[in-house]
């Protein structure tokens, strides 16, 4: 679903570029995979980054995380790039509504493109959200220093980010995390 997804955006603002990163743990799904980015001609702008050995810096430049889980097992992921600035978009499984404001859900393909296109998009609100979850579920304050020194780093480069992280394939893929870059217009 999420090619899909990346696919209809793609069509709409062909600069969008989608990385991918993780290890496939089925051979046919590593197969199948870059047959269907050659047969939705996205060969040239989807890239199987593999296993992300430093998930700070490949986040670095990036702004959206798309996840396509069927269930809450890839929220980790999406807490943490959210604690990096990134707006999560995350498709609707049962009880996201529990987990995530309604703002980052989506359904469809089109609400996932409306949302990278015309959305409002707010590192600080996205970092700020992250830290209320994991203040709320008392997580690990590990993750929480993590994401302090994400913000100092990144105040101190003090460039402007903007991209698109996707979490798509995670029954397919062993830690599976997907990001979209794409220039933001004006």
């Amino acid at each position: 679903f999420a090619l899909m997804c990346f696919q209809k955006l793609h069509y709409l603002d062909p600069d969008a570029r989608l990385y991918i990163g993780g290890a496939f743990i089925h051979q046919a799904v590593e197969h199948y995979i870059p047959h269907l980015l050659e047969t939705l001609l996205l060969g040239n702008v989807v890239f199987l980054d593999g296993p992300i050995s430093d998930m700070k810096k490949w986040l670095r430049d990036k702004h959206y995380l798309l996840s396509t889980a069927i269930d809450d097992a890839a929220m980790g992921n999406v807490w943490l790039a959210m604690g990096y600035g990134l707006r999560p978009l995350v498709h609707r499984f049962p009880g996201v509504e529990r987990r995530l404001d309604e703002a980052y859900v989506f359904t469809l393909a089109e609400d996932f493109c409306r949302i990278i296109l015309h959305g409002p998009y707010d590192a600080a609100a996205h970092r700020s959200c992250a830290e209320r979850v994991y203040q709320e579920h008392g997580l690990e304050h590990s993750v929480m220093d993590q994401i302090f020194r994400a913000e100092q780093e990144l105040h101190v480069a003090g460039r402007q980010r903007m991209a698109a992280s996707s979490l798509p394939l995670e029954s397919t893929y062993k830690s599976s995390v997907s990001v979209i870059d794409k220039a933001k217009t004006a």
